[in-house]
């Protein structure tokens, strides 16, 4: 019972901050010259609980656009960095790939000396 009267209060103290705020608003917008502090507009504004919930969602969408932002611009200077560095070890796969075939070459004929000793020694047994 006490939760539900306070459950109800606190509805109550938002409904009067959110009729009071509307009330100074619509005299800023008509311009009466009601005496409004923007600081204790701004509060009573951020103590109501729709306010609250939008603020919220705001900020977490402000906080995604942000990460969302950071990541691209990551992956973007990523994918430049990516291309200069290919760019770089270009020569480097040429001079490997050129390398690579000497020493191919250079095994093919020393398998051919190693058969010609095997064939010279073969007949030098004989």
């Amino acid at each position: 019972m006490k939760g539900k009267r306070k459950a109800l209060r606190q509805e109550v103290q938002g409904l009067q901050q959110t009729l009071s705020t509307g009330k100074e608003l619509a005299a800023l917008a008509a311009g009466h010259s009601l005496k409004v502090d923007p600081k204790a507009l701004a509060v009573q504004l951020l103590k109501n609980p729709k306010v609250q919930r939008t603020a919220t969602a705001a900020g977490g969408l402000l906080a995604a656009v942000i990460v969302f932002g950071t990541v691209s611009q990551y992956k973007f200077y990523q994918t430049i960095v990516a291309r200069e560095v290919k760019k770089g070890l270009k020569p480097i796969h040429s001079q490997l790939d050129e390398l690579q075939a000497s020493v191919e070459e250079l095994n093919r004929q020393c398998e051919q000396l190693q058969k010609t000793l095997e064939q010279q020694k073969g007949v030098g047994r004989k």
